[in-house]
Parts: C-alpha cells; sequence; structure tokens
C-alpha cells in the first residue's frame, strides 16, 4: 500500500542556500529533528550515500535510513528513499526552484509505502487522515 503528499513551501531565503543544507547533512540538525546523522561515505551528499539517525527524544526515538538516489545539482533535484521503522519506506523527490534572488520555492514529493502485513493496513489508515509530518520540520 502507498500514499503520496506533495507540500509546497516559498522559503525566504536563496535557493543556493537551501540547496547547500539539503545537500550537507551536517546540517540537518537545523531544520529536522534527527541526531547522530552519520553518512557512508561521510560528506556531502552523494548518489548510494546512505545516512543514518534517529529522531528525538531518545527514549522513544524514530530510526531512520536515508539513501540518496542522485544529486542534480542543475535542476536542485534530491530524490531519496528513507527507511523506517516496521518496513515503513519512503520515497522523497525534493526540488527547490529559484522565484528572486531572496526567495525560493522548496516541492517535497513523498510516497509513503507500508508493509503488507496487518500492521501496514493499520499505518496506511493513520496515514490516510495525516498531514505533512511537521513535528520532524523545525
Amino acid at each position: 500500500m502507498s500514499h503520496a503528499r506533495r507540500p509546497v513551501a516559498v522559503v525566504n531565503a536563496p535557493v543556493r542556500i537551501v540547496w547547500m543544507l539539503l545537500t550537507d547533512p551536517s546540517d540537518w540538525g537545523a531544520c529536522i529533528d534527527f541526531r547522530s546523522v552519520e553518512g557512508i561515505p561521510a560528506g556531502s551528499a552523494k548518489g548510494g550515500q546512505i545516512l543514518t539517525g534517529e529522531s528525538e527524544p531518545k527514549l522513544f526515538g524514530l530510526r531512520a535510513a536515508f539513501r540518496f538516489l542522485e544529486i542534480d545539482e542543475s535542476r536542485h533535484r534530491l530524490p531519496l528513499d528513507v527507511k523506517l521503522p516496521l518496513g515503513v519506506l519512503v520515497h522523497e523527490d525534493l526540488f527547490c526552484v529559484s522565484l528572486n534572488a531572496r526567495r525560493c520555492r522548496v516541492i517535497y514529493g513523498c510516497t509513503f509505502c507500508s508493509p503488507a502485513a496487518w500492521f501496514g493496513a493499520v499505518l496506511q489508515l493513520m496515514m490516510s487522515g495525516a498531514s505533512f509530518p511537521g513535528h520532524l520540520i523545525h
């Protein structure tokens, strides 16, 4: 089963700054509540790179693995897959579009794929009324 979302936001920052934040995992703590983000290989985002991390709070942290599929600098496009607990897979496709020298539009396409087991049906039902996962975004 899958569930798709495609929120859009206008950001009051130049596209080059937003792109730098998205492609530098060491800065992800500034915009998402994940700690212990480790990249293999380390450094800026690369196609095939895998990042692992855990959300706050520590006691009930949500462990995730992010895999960058490619880095499209010319189109400011960043597709990646995220593995979550219980077999949930999220395919994300981020685009940044410059609006002017000081603002850009960020398009966040995501498709949640839940496992086929009974808890997959429960997760699908829960996500059908859910909005964008804002608790992870500052």
